[in-house]
């Protein structure tokens, strides 16, 4: 996923597979730079309470440390109803509905997930387990 671009692209190796437009974290509440790796998948799942408490189909849960908040966040990779294609959501990456799914189902837990700012730099990479550089989002 690129900041700049709203955009998540998916890789297997070198070659660009699959791209999503996403919709990050606004300002204020940005989505969190680093790396980390999918905890948990869930195929149906809620939004906090304080967020909302809605539905977030296909959610690939990632856990990182927000500077901002100085502590360790969950952050979800997930559907939803509305995506803007500007930063428009709290920490989360969001993808349109009928989009999610393709990603739930290529990532596994485990894989490897490294947010970064820019593109080419990269906002978002996921790297499957098991494979050299392996499958990504970026």
């Amino acid at each position: 996923v690129s900041l700049s671009d709203q955009m998540l692209y998916c890789f297997e190796g070198t070659e660009k597979v699959m791209e999503f437009q996403v919709s990050t974290g606004r300002k204020g509440i940005e989505t969190p730079v680093g790396e980390v790796r999918v905890q948990k998948k869930k195929r149906h799942n809620q939004a906090l309470p304080e967020l909302g408490g809605g539905s977030i189909p296909f959610s690939l849960q990632i856990y990182m440390y927000d500077p901002k908040m100085k502590k360790t966040r969950r952050l979800n990779i997930h559907e939803y109803k509305s995506v803007p294609d500007y930063p428009a959501w709290s920490r989360a990456v969001l993808m349109k509905i009928g989009t999610s799914h393709h990603v739930f189902h290529w990532a596994e837990v485990g894989t490897l997930v490294i947010i970064q700012e820019d593109w080419p730099d990269c906002l978002l990479w996921l790297y499957a387990p098991g494979a050299a550089r392996g499958n990504s989002l970026q």
